[in-house]
């Protein structure tokens, strides 16, 4: 991962959200399934600058 980490993803109360480390504010939010962690950990890779693994994200 050539890039620092800004992005995070956690478990909010409303489902999965993909929060700014700097602000500390929500960048986006997402359901509580499982699919949806993957989204949600898809958008934090993207944000980031990272690639997806070869293999996906499980």
């Amino acid at each position: 991962m050539a890039t620092q980490r800004r992005y995070t993803v956690s478990l909010a109360p409303t489902g999965w959200s993909v929060y700014d480390e700097v602000t500390g504010l929500k960048v986006r939010c997402f359901g509580c399934r499982q699919g949806d962690r993957i989204e949600a950990v898809t958008e934090m890779y993207k944000l980031n600058g990272w690639r997806i693994p070869a293999g996906g994200i499980r």
